[in-house]
């Protein structure tokens, strides 16, 4: 799957169909949440708010659905910022 971000481009991401729409449900459509799951660094500027609203949902989204591990996309978010 590729995820179009128009001024960013476009990046394969490592999901399939299924997996796509198991994320999506996951993060409950975040924006950005795509990144997580593309090969990019989010360590420029440019991704700052991007980052905010991941790290918002990966602070609050644990307390509210406690019967899903959010540590696995908090793993990706980390490597992505660097």
């Amino acid at each position: 799957m590729w995820f179009d971000t128009t001024t960013e481009g476009h990046h394969r991401l490592d999901l399939d169909y299924a997996g796509y729409l198991e994320a999506l449900r996951i993060t409950k459509g975040t924006f950005g949440w795509q990144f997580l799951f593309a090969d990019v660094s989010l360590s420029d500027d440019e991704f700052d708010v991007t980052c905010q609203f991941m790290e918002i949902m990966l602070d609050v989204f644990p307390k509210l659905f406690p019967e899903h591990d959010y540590e696995p996309l908090r793993a990706r978010l980390a490597e992505r910022v660097g």
